[in-house]
């Protein structure tokens, strides 16, 4: 995701990760078959830590507080 971030999307390749992972080519193509695999993973690990996030922002407010509790009427 950082090279997505840096360099644009269209600028993600296995290389690119690698060389980014200070690692071979190799290495990342032993986990991922293809650049599109390496992106579902990178994106369902985003969705992840976001939703993560959001639980425990809500979880945070407390049992009765609601997400623009302090402002709906």
């Amino acid at each position: 995701m950082r090279v997505a971030a840096e360099q644009g999307l269209e600028s993600v390749s296995l290389r690119h990760v690698a060389t980014r992972a200070g690692v071979s080519a190799g290495m990342v193509q032993h986990y991922f078959d293809s650049r599109d695999e390496m992106m579902a993973f990178a994106l369902s690990v985003v969705r992840e830590r976001s939703a993560l996030r959001v639980t425990e922002a809500l979880a945070a407010l407390g049992p009765t507080r609601h997400p623009g509790s302090c402002c709906a009427r």
